[in-house]
């Protein structure tokens, strides 16, 4: 009877400790990709763009040509963001690009796990502050 007994709290332990590493899983990063322009002028290669979410730089991105930033291939390199735990308790993040001090006009609500094309423009020609959310189902 007592060898039932330590075997049901080993078996319950280990069911504790396994709910407790799923429960704090990371959630997984997204990925983004698309053109970038600059006061109306396709960004030159080797330009560095951030990804933001709150103040943190949660992923980063330089330019291999001129007005694209990653690619749709399925190898190809991409924008990765990474929350921090915490940072998606309220349920949303708000992702914010920047090449140097300036900020894209476009915005984008973290979705765990999706590849989103997003084309960043920075400055001219450029819509008001723009939330996108992918659409796709």
């Amino acid at each position: 009877m007592r060898c039932k007994t330590c075997l049901f709290i080993v078996f319950l332990f280990i069911c504790l400790g396994i709910s407790g590493v799923v429960a704090s899983s990371p959630a997984l990063p997204c990925e983004f990709y698309g053109t970038v322009v600059i006061d109306g002028i396709p960004a030159p290669a080797e330009t560095e763009i951030n990804a933001y979410i709150g103040d943190r730089v949660a992923g980063s991105i330089i330019t291999e040509e001129s007005g694209v930033y990653g690619g749709t291939g399925t190898f190809d390199i991409r924008l990765i963001v990474a929350p921090v735990p915490g940072e998606l308790s309220d349920g949303t993040a708000v992702i914010r690009f920047s090449i140097g001090d300036r900020f894209a006009d476009q915005t984008f609500i973290f979705e765990t796990g999706h590849s989103t094309e997003l084309n960043l423009t920075f400055g001219e020609n450029s819509s008001d502050d723009v939330v996108a959310m992918n659409t796709e189902t």
